[in-house]
């Protein structure tokens, strides 16, 4: 199993300072160390603050979703921090 890297676009919104741009990018590689370690805790409410910043942002809204998921239903056992897509 090797894993994939994930990168997202992020535009700087006109009316935006650039630093609140790197600072958010910042709160988003947070949430998804959270998310990779298996608090999820903790990454879903990590990633729901992402999204009410920028209720567009697409990757933090699936990676949501599946903490909410995992919560609900349990990781996948031996949770190595790689999400294995079933379909696409």
């Amino acid at each position: 199993k090797q894993a994939m890297g994930l990168y997202e676009a992020m535009v700087l919104r006109k009316d935006e300072n650039p630093s609140h741009l790197q600072n958010y990018i910042l709160e988003c590689e947070a949430a998804f160390k959270l998310y990779e370690s298996g608090d999820f805790s903790a990454a879903q409410k990590a990633f729901e603050s992402c999204l009410i910043k920028r209720p567009e942002d697409s990757v933090a809204r699936v990676l949501k979703q599946r903490c909410e998921t995992f919560l609900a239903s349990g990781a996948p056992a031996n949770w190595d921090g790689i999400y294995t897509a079933l379909e696409k």
